[in-house]
């Protein structure tokens, strides 16, 4: 903001530049608003949630004693998201809290015109009402009623942990440990969610209790306050996909391994309720993001994984702030890791369409490779380049309990995990080679190569591991081919018949004037077939036949070659 002292300053510089400078003095002439006026405002698109009564500034350089006045000149407020971080990513934004009577709009506009501005916009809100809307945790949440705590580890089927290979993961990290070649340190995930349940038996042993803080609330004497006890459930069904323990009841998490010794958690709450006639209503605003991120990518946490699942819809502006804390992250060795979303569309979200975030689609438990994989409910699109089980998983909720549960939330906390276990056996892989070995490594699913339903695939936390560790791994995904029949039985007619496959999702038919020409597909058939007619064909002309075999073993996408050649002479 500019001071008063500026005022003469600002009418040479205007008269010089024809530019507007505004001062202090101007805000006089802003009207007031009623006092009945909503909690929330929707921004100069009119379309996406903010609070009302706040906005963000990022100053031009570090803001000091000048800038802080001129905003209490006017009324306002101001505060620092990354103040008490140890954080240095957010050292030029605040969080400006405005006077009585001034709208956002207003203060952007007002703020815009202050040379000392690099950037402003709304205090934008995450929202968690529902899950059908614009957005995050409730639509990431789907959870089903928790069922009491079981012995029994068969009890639920961790069908997601056979779709990663992560028992093939931790195999391999024991053969490692028993080389000596692993870090042997816990890699810390922050989670940037509703909390956590902080006395459950499957995750108790993992958090580290005193930096768990609630970055909604000011700091007090220079940190955070603690964490208070989640009711939600969302934060603790996250956490216990990526990393409950394995002890023989329950449920296991991705990066739990065999010792339980690969992994430690630090949650943030970043919700607060927003709506003040619906205390069920909890949204996390673009400052607690900006908190959260600074705090976890800050000197007293420093996780090199930050986990977000949630999402907000893009409609005409990004969220430049959120955006940015994102790259300076990435710089200073954070990656972040969030949901691609649950609304089932291609529309960008944030923080996903960051282009140093990992956005994580969600895929059912599939019998078939070859088809679209997806979640009927994930979000999907080119920049969003990896997949994981998000559908019907079973997790750690509230009061020691589990609960069945889907959604691109849990997506996100598997990649993490998967993340944990590659920073485990080399901790100084960059964020970079994390999502580079990520996307490299991952099953491929649907179309062959990158599709925008699956990106490259789902994660593989086997191969992501291996590749991690300097090992080679090789994917062997050729399956015997068929052997080939033909007969013509009828005019005008071949029946073509070949050899079961146990691994057949399909059979492709290839056809040839000619033993050594050009073959071209005909016909594809389902894997239950064993046989295909061909009609339509010349009387007196012989047909050459060849048959492939599209299948899934264990998991992956397997094929064979085309068959050898086989012929008839068509009656």
């Amino acid at each position: 903001m500019i001071s008063v002292k500026k005022k003469v300053f600002c009418i040479v510089l205007a008269f010089i530049t024809g530019a507007t400078c505004l001062t202090v003095s101007a805000l006089s002439n802003v009207m007031a608003v009623d006092a009945g006026e909503k909690n929330t405002e929707t921004d100069r698109g009119g379309s996406l949630p903010y609070k009302n009564g706040e906005i963000l500034v990022e100053y031009r350089d570090k803001p000091g004693s000048g800038e802080i006045a001129a905003v209490k000149n006017i009324g306002a407020d101001i505060s620092f998201p990354g103040a008490e971080t140890g954080s240095d990513i957010l050292e030029s934004v605040a969080l400006v809290t405005l006077p009585d009577g001034m709208s956002v709009k207003e203060a952007l506009d007002l703020f815009s015109k202050d040379p000392a501005v690099e950037a402003v916009q709304p205090n934008y809100i995450y929202s968690a009402s529902s899950a059908g809307g614009n957005g995050g945790i409730g639509a990431d949440a789907g959870g089903r009623s928790p069922v009491p705590l079981l012995s029994d580890t068969t009890a639920y089927d961790q069908w997601n942990l056979d779709k990663i290979d992560a028992t093939e993961a931790w195999d391999l990290i024991e053969e490692l440990k028993t080389e000596g070649t692993t870090s042997g340190s816990p890699v810390t995930i922050g989670f940037l969610d509703t909390g956590v349940d902080m006395d459950h038996d499957e995750l108790s042993p993992l958090i580290v209790k005193d930096l768990c803080v609630d970055v909604t609330s000011d700091p007090v004497d220079g940190a955070y306050p603690p964490m208070e006890e989640e009711i939600y459930g969302h934060g603790t069904q996250v956490c216990g996909v990526a990393a409950a323990l394995n002890d023989g009841k329950g449920v296991s998490g991705v990066a739990s391994g065999y010792d339980n010794d690969m992994v430690r958690l630090v949650v943030a709450n970043i919700y607060d309720d927003y709506d003040p006639n619906n205390s069920t209503n909890r949204g996390a605003s673009t400052d607690s993001l900006l908190r959260g991120i600074a705090y976890m990518s800050g000197e007293k946490v420093r996780a090199p994984i930050i986990n977000i699942s949630l999402s907000l819809k893009y409609i005409g502006e990004s969220d430049a702030f959120l955006n940015n804390a994102v790259s300076r992250a990435w710089d200073n060795g954070s990656i972040i890791v969030c949901s691609a979303g649950n609304q089932g569309t291609s529309d960008p979200r944030y923080p996903g369409s960051s282009r140093q975030a990992v956005s994580v689609m969600s895929t059912s438990n599939y019998s078939n490779a070859w088809s679209n994989c997806a979640s009927s409910f994930s979000n999907y699109a080119n920049n969003r380049k990896i997949s994981a089980p998000g559908s019907r998983l079973c997790s750690t909720t509230v009061g020691n309990t589990y609960a069945t549960t889907h959604g691109t939330s849990f997506s996100s906390a598997t990649v993490s995990g998967v993340m944990a276990m590659m920073l485990y056996v080399d901790p100084d892989l960059t964020p970079y080679k994390l999502r580079k070995y990520i996307y490299d490594t991952a099953t491929d699913l649907y179309i062959d190569g990158f599709d925008k339903r699956t990106g490259y695939g789902n994660v593989n936390a086997y191969r992501a591991v291996a590749m991690a560790a300097g090992k080679k791994v090789s994917v062997n995904s050729r399956i015997s081919r068929p052997v080939v029949k033909v007969k013509s039985l009828m005019k005008k007619r071949t029946t073509v018949s070949w050899s079961a496959s146990e691994y057949a999702n399909s059979y492709e038919i290839y056809r040839s004037a000619s033993k050594n020409g050009k073959y071209r597909r005909i016909a594809s058939v389902k894997g239950t077939s064993e046989k295909y007619v061909d009609k339509g064909l010349s009387s007196g002309k012989r047909y050459y036949y060849k048959v492939l075999v599209k299948g899934t073993r264990d998991d992956q996408k397997v094929k064979s070659l085309k068959s050898k050649a086989a012929y008839a002479k068509v009656k």
